[in-house]
Parts: C-alpha cells; structure tokens; sequence
C-alpha cells in the first residue's frame, strides 16, 4: 500500500471438487472507496470509524490512512472486549488518552472488524446528564455506522471475489459454461471482466479443438480416421528416416463381417465394430495410432516396435477379438503386421505390405496373425488378391 492509497491484495486458492490445489486467484483491489465511505459514516462530535485485522492491526480509518496507519497495532487488552462483546457499546480509553464508547462488528471473510467510536463525554452530553449514560441515539448510531462498513465490505468485496473464485474453481475443472459474475468495487469489476474475457477466449479455443477432433476421427468408433491416419504414417516415416529407427504397421480385418451384420442387422454391427475398436485402444500404447482404415479395417501404427514385438501385440489383438462376447456371436481378426523399411519405405508400401501379409491369414484360415515376406513375395500377393477381386 502506497501512502494515501489504500489497497487490499487478494490471493484466494482455487480447488477441485476433491480439494486439490490448481491455483489461485490474485488481485489487488483499491480500497479508496471504502475510506470514503468510513469518512461520510463516521460519527461527529468527534467520532471515528476504522477497520482492523483481528489482530488488532488498522487497515482503514475515517480519520484519515497511511502506510504508516497499517503498522500501528492496538492492544490486545483493548480490542480483546470489543470482540468478546461484538454488537454491543463498550467504553475504554484510547491511545490519546480520552474516554471513548466503541461498538464492533466483525467481516468474517476477510478476517477484518469494523469499529465505530465515540468520544464518551459527546455521548453524555447527548443524553443530558452524566447519570443517565450513554445517549440510546448516539449508541444506535454507532451500531448502524459499523454494520454499514461490513456489510459494504461483504457485498463489494467479498462476495463478487467469493463468486469468482468459484467461477475460477469450475473452469479449472473443465467446465466452460459457467457464467462470470462482473459487479463489485472497480478493481474487483476489472478483475472479473478479464477473467470473462479469458473464458471467452477458452470457450473458442475449446469449439475449435472440437472441430478439428472431429475433422481427425471416425464418428462411430472415436478412432482416428484415415486422412489422420496418412498423415501420421508420413511424419513417423520422415522421422525414423531421420533417427535412423524402425516402426510397424499392423491391419487388421474382421472375419466374416458382413455376414455377422447382415444376420444382426447394422445396429449390431456398429456395436461389433465399436467394440472392436476398445479392444485395439486398450492393448496399444498411448503414443500408437490406431485408426479405422475402412468398413471393417482397421490400421494400427505401433512407433519404435519392430515386426516382433508388433506380431505379439496383434496375437493379444486376436485373442481378446476371439473371447469376447459381441452379442450377435462370436467375431474374430486376421492381421497383417509389416515393419519398416524392410517392408516398405513409404505410406502406401508399408499398408500393402501389412495388407497382403492380412490377406494370406486369411487365405491360411483367418482367426490368425501373418507377418509380412519379402518385398517381391509381397507385390505377386498384393497382384494375386487384386486379380480374386476383379
């Protein structure tokens, strides 16, 4: 705080629901404002109205505040009664030495207490003799000075910073719909309209991540489709050019498929083939791609692997398509598995590498995985299956 500038810096935590701490919310908030209004609410007759810790360490003060207003700390035998009788008058004698009549009233958010002062000879002489005690006026008037002051307190201050925070907690969880409150002081007002702004901008960053998900993967399996796919493999294959490394590439096809979906219909079809892309999700790596290749096909990248490491990921494939339960009846998979650069140094030769390899387990009785031959055996399969189809 600068002299002749109030100011209150704000760090609240922000915390998931299960109370782990993701950050915090800063500000600094002028309290200039709040010294006015203590200056327009403070009793006369020479009256005061301040703000302290309850430690007894003064914030604000009508009489007026300065830096070296905030190192000043009243005794604890003084403040001590005024809390243990919150609300009520209490007399004691100021730092100065004159009898004062004091009542306060606490701001448990901020931790702060409000107390509105009177001079005890002013308050006598309200009431017209020194026997009667204090004017019931002058005792109402310090009641509602102090209540006014904490209340302005929570409603600029604390509960717009209260609502932001919660606000802040709830993105910090994901959620972008929340709405952002903007009212309080000016600072806090500020504060909350950049945070709006921020959300704002979340919001849009989160419809274009949306859009380019979607442009990437296959609606019905959440797979990444096959555009991603050809991009990936290209990348993966420049760089372990590069690094001078091996990848495989694995195909993988459904046995006898379009049987099972014209006996069960096609609902029960996708289902299979939703299913079908769990099993290859779970028994990949998060740093593979697994792809739907077409109807029925499947292609999985599997990055530093070579053809036998890559065999035994497609052999667990296999078995886990072979046990599970896909309720039309049981469906099994043939897969290709092909490694590169020994089966190709390409995209496209690396998948028809791994094709004929898939086509051969399923000329050997399907429900199997085959590994790619030599490139000359690859290219008299890949001609043999395209002349089958022709």
């Amino acid at each position: 705080m600068g002299v002749g500038k109030p100011a209150l810096p704000l760090a609240v935590p922000i915390r998931q629901s299960d109370g782990r701490y993701v950050g915090a919310l800063n500000a600094k908030v002028n309290l200039r404002a709040v010294g006015e209004a203590l200056q327009r609410l403070a009793p006369g007759d020479g009256g005061d109205l301040f703000i302290m810790a309850e430690q007894g360490r003064l914030i604000l003060r009508a009489r007026g505040s300065s830096a070296e207003l905030m190192r000043t700390k009243l005794p604890s035998e003084l403040t001590q009664p005024l809390f243990d009788k919150e609300g009520a008058p209490v007399p004691y004698r100021r730092g100065d030495g004159e009898e004062v009549l004091a009542v306060l009233r606490r701001v448990p958010a901020l931790r702060w207490a409000v107390v509105a002062e009177i001079p005890s000879a002013a308050a006598l002489r309200q009431a017209g003799s020194q026997e009667s005690g204090p004017s019931p006026f002058m005792v109402l008037a310090l009641l509602v000075g102090g209540a006014l002051i904490a209340c302005g307190l929570g409603l600029f201050i604390v509960r717009p910073v209260t609502r932001l925070t919660g606000a802040a907690a709830k993105v910090a969880a994901g959620d972008l719909s929340v709405d952002v409150p903007v009212f309080g002081s000016s600072d806090v007002v500020a504060l909350a309209q950049v945070f709006k702004n921020l959300v704002t901008r979340l919001r849009e960053r989160e419809g274009q991540g949306e859009l380019e998900r979607l442009s990437v993967t296959d609606a019905l399996t959440g797979l990444y489709n096959r555009r991603h796919l050809m991009g990936t493999l290209a990348n993966e294959v420049q760089r372990s050019r590069r690094l001078r490394r091996t990848f495989s590439v694995l195909l993988a096809d459904v046995d006898h498929f379009k049987q099972y979906n014209d006996s069960n219909g096609h609902l029960a079809g996708d289902a299979a083939l939703v299913k079908i892309a769990d099993i290859l999700r779970k028994t990949t790596r998060g740093v593979d791609t697994v792809a739907r290749y077409g109807g029925e096909e499947f292609v999985l990248m599997l990055i530093e692997a070579p053809v036998a490491t890559a065999v035994s990921v497609g052999e667990r494939i296999r078995e886990r398509a072979a046990a599970g339960d896909f309720g039309g009846g049981k469906l099994t998979v043939s897969v290709g598995v092909a490694e590169y650069p020994t089966h190709g140094d390409t995209p496209e030769e690396l998948i028809a590498s791994a094709d004929a390899a898939m086509y051969q387990a399923k000329s050997g009785g399907r429900d199997r995985v085959v590994a790619a031959g030599r490139r000359s055996t690859v290219d008299k399969d890949v001609k043999k299956r395209r002349k089958g189809e022709s």
